[in-house]
């Protein structure tokens, strides 16, 4: 059943459910980013043996491959999404991330909780709700911090597509949406 805002209520006819978001691969996207990527990696190659100012880069798609094809398996962004709230409660940080809904998780789709909320960008709903945006940017740095320097576990794409806000009980509480591009540093790289 459709709700007012855009979400889905899932349940018998006349009982209360609840919301979720259905996440889905689009068929035929893994083969074609591995063809790019590829490809990719073949004139990154070239182009390191005409400059070898090149193999930074190189380097980098390298890493980038791994995580990539991490990514096309759901059920890792699933196991990630209940790691970094786990990490977060531990640390004792308020956040709010998405709880994958058990049984309903797999490789290509995955149903997790729905989280309410407006874009971390949305000037006009942060002045109607009275945020303290300098707050709300300290909250979210702390977030990835403790991601980066403590877990070792962190979102590698961070963007305001990605973040969203919901005020609780007068609180500006960050959202953490995509944990599918992820990275697990060592412990010394974290250290380090």
């Amino acid at each position: 059943v459709p709700t007012e805002d855009g979400g889905r209520v899932i349940g018998e006819e006349g009982q209360e459910g609840e919301k979720v978001v259905l996440k889905l691969q689009h068929v035929g996207v893994e083969p074609l980013m591995r063809k790019d990527m590829i490809a990719c990696l073949r004139l990154v190659k070239f182009a390191r043996w005409l400059n070898p100012d090149f193999s930074v880069m190189h380097s980098i798609l390298e890493a980038w491959q791994h995580e990539m094809y991490l990514e096309f398996d759901f059920a890792h962004e699933a196991e990630n999404l209940r790691e970094v709230a786990a990490n977060l409660r531990r640390a004792g940080i308020d956040a709010i991330v998405p709880v994958p809904v058990e049984g309903m998780v797999g490789r290509r789709a995955f149903c997790m909780g729905y989280c309410d909320g407006f874009k971390v960008t949305d000037e006009e709903a942060l002045a109607m709700h009275g945020v303290d945006r300098e707050a709300l940017m300290e909250r979210i740095v702390q977030i990835y911090a403790q991601q980066l320097f403590v877990d070792g576990l962190f979102n590698a794409d961070p963007h305001a597509g990605n973040l969203m806000c919901q005020v609780k009980d007068g609180r500006a509480l960050p959202v953490l949406l995509d944990f599918g591009m992820t990275v697990r540093l060592e412990p010394e790289q974290r250290l380090g």
